[in-house]
């Protein structure tokens, strides 16, 4: 008996210390995250939407000590940058591509998205295939994958209106400065209900590409922890955490 109090003492002691360093990795790690609603976003008073919240359930559920308040909203491009360079970062919410897959280590998919091009109603804008696309100007987040895709099938700078903020582009999209907008088609929709316009008025020409949003970490993250990270969003995916999630936000 005593040798199976012994044994027993031994595990407890060990799977306490596997879960110890588990949160301590997840505890080293610097979340940031963009203006990107209904996925992720400051709304006043505390940063929030569905990508925060899924997360903060992983984080739970890997014994973390880390809540949405140690989340950064940061302009993409800033963020994009740093967690190609900074060690023990993790940007999110990030579209996965061929492109970026080998400088990142990934964590899900989370939820499906679709890339499109946004127009406003009646604008004449017509786009049947890829080769339609440098017909137009467009209205883009720097290194957002909107931006990513029209350059990906041969659209220019010279075509594409940067900026940092989103509702710069709905505002000349809605004044008629530029053709359209390349971005994450929910997002876009969501965005333009919060700035009092109704989505009624503008269509999806084309969609860039259909793909998943996921949680983008440095490279050179543990595998281990990454493992850890993926296996905490299954969880949350099993135990319905997840579902709850997304019928806040998009029922």
């Amino acid at each position: 008996m005593k040798k199976v109090l012994t044994l027993i003492g031994a595990l407890v002691l060990t799977l306490g210390i596997a879960c110890t360093a588990m949160a301590s990795g997840a505890d080293d790690i610097t979340f940031m995250t963009e203006q990107y609603p209904p996925f992720n976003y400051d709304d006043g008073s505390k940063v929030t939407g569905i990508s925060v919240e899924i997360l903060s359930a992983m984080l739970k559920e890997m014994g973390s000590s880390k809540t949405t308040k140690d989340f950064s909203v940061l302009p993409w491009a800033q963020g994009y940058k740093r967690v190609q360079s900074q060690p023990a970062t993790c940007l999110f919410s990030m579209t996965l591509t061929d492109a970026r897959k080998p400088l990142f280590k990934w964590v899900g998919p989370y939820i499906e998205t679709n890339i499109s091009v946004i127009t406003k109603k009646g604008s004449g804008v017509k786009i049947d295939s890829a080769a339609d696309l440098g017909k137009y100007t467009y209205g883009v987040i720097r290194d957002d994958i909107g931006m990513e895709m029209l350059a990906a099938n041969g659209v220019g700078e010279g075509n594409m209106d940067i900026t940092a903020k989103m509702d710069s582009n709905l505002k000349k999209l809605d004044k008629g400065r530029i053709d359209a907008i390349a971005y994450e088609q929910t997002s876009t929709m969501f965005q333009i209900k919060q700035t009092g316009m109704n989505t009624a008025d503008f269509d999806v020409a084309y969609v860039l590409k259909n793909g998943g949003l996921y949680y983008a970490f440095h490279k050179d993250t543990p595998d281990a922890l990454i493992a850890e990270f993926q296996k905490a969003l299954d969880t949350v995916k099993a135990n319905g955490t997840y579902q709850k999630i997304l019928d806040s936000y998009l029922k």
